[in-house]
């Protein structure tokens, strides 16, 4: 079943006077449990499109379908919501906040998108972290854990409100080849758990090469899909 769709989507901004295009008309169609490697040279466009489909950047033109239904004829509050509930997102740097233990990071969302009962979403937030090995390290702040510790705390955290996409750009870039791998195994694990739609920025070639689809961008194109 089809799950994210875009349309003629294009995207360009305004440097002085002239025009910079980073998108020039995608088309693109993902199914529901797709896992998808976007690669490519910095400056393709790969971080842009990502940012779109995500909901945090808008098109110039164009549009994006979730389910069939268009996601920017929402206004910005529909939007909000539609990131918190239905899409997760792992960066290269984790952006935990320094002064929050794990638990209370991942617990965040939940907070954000406006659950009353906090006792729920701290017993869901230990259970997640327990779940990717962290239950010794609930109470401890990002300072004090490792660079893997940190990601693995950042996709929980993306995990909390039970998202349907899972979207990460370069998740492995700050990490040494083995947490990489361990990183990558667990995101590919989700995805085979939970069926989330899982698509990923990255300039790791053996990583990509484990996803289903291979996405390779240039000057703003998709030139091949393998």
């Amino acid at each position: 079943m089809e799950h994210i769709r875009l349309s003629r989507v294009k995207k360009h901004y305004q440097k002085g006077d002239s025009e910079v295009c980073v998108l020039n008309g995608i088309d693109l169609s993902i199914d529901i449990g797709d896992t998808v490697a976007i690669v490519g040279a910095s400056g393709a466009g790969k971080s842009t499109l990502l940012n779109i489909i995500g909901a945090l950047d808008r098109p110039s033109s164009g549009e994006v379908f979730y389910k069939n239904e268009s996601v920017f004829t929402q206004d910005d509050n529909k939007l909000a919501a539609f990131r918190n509930k239905k899409v997760g997102f792992v960066f290269q740097s984790h952006h935990l906040l320094p002064e929050f233990s794990a638990i209370e990071n991942v617990m965040l969302p939940a907070m954000i998108g406006g659950s009353g009962n906090h006792a729920a979403a701290r017993a869901r937030a230990g259970t997640l972290l327990r779940d990717v090995g962290l239950g010794a390290r609930l109470d401890h702040r990002p300072g004090e854990l490792s660079g893997g510790e940190q990601q693995r705390c950042a996709i929980v955290r993306a995990l909390m409100q039970e998202p349907e996409v899972l979207l990460a750009d370069e998740p492995t870039g700050n990490l040494d080849s083995n947490t990489g791998r361990e990183v990558f195994k667990l995101l590919l694990e989700l995805n085979k758990e939970k069926n989330i739609t899982l698509l990923i920025v990255t300039h790791n070639e053996e990583l990509a090469s484990k996803m289903s689809i291979r996405l390779t961008m240039q000057d703003g194109n998709i030139k091949t899909t393998t």
